[in-house]
């Protein structure tokens, strides 16, 4: 029974040993991946292109960079190049949220008709 018991224990300390070993190399093949899954400067350059057409600017201003900061707020990420392309591109609902939003606190203009 005591042999069984130590042979339980050995296996147990294997098994995590194992588990360990194996998180560690998951952990190295993600790091390498996530670097061919990031936004190219195409990508950045198409995703700042669209959401300064939506804006109606032609030029980076501060709405541009209020509608970037709130993107990238709500996906965790402090760059583009920290987002997968993939999650990015499923993530046009934010931009588009977050475009309106910026519009909707433009200050109004008052249109006089004399």
């Amino acid at each position: 029974m005591t042999e069984f018991k130590g042979q339980e224990k050995m296996f147990q300390l294997m098994r995590n040993e194992i588990n360990e070993m194996v998180s560690l190399k998951i952990k190295e093949i993600e790091e390498k991946c996530s670097d061919y899954y990031r936004p190219s400067s195409f990508d950045k350059t198409n995703i700042s292109s669209y959401i300064k057409k939506r804006l109606g600017i032609t030029k980076a201003n501060d709405e541009y960079e209020l509608v970037k900061q709130r993107v990238l707020l709500k996906l965790g990420a402090t760059k583009w190049e920290d987002i997968p392309v993939e999650e990015l591109r499923k993530s046009l609902h934010i931009v588009d949220e977050s475009i309106r939003i910026i519009k909707l606190d433009r200050p109004t203009q008052q249109v006089s008709f004399f």
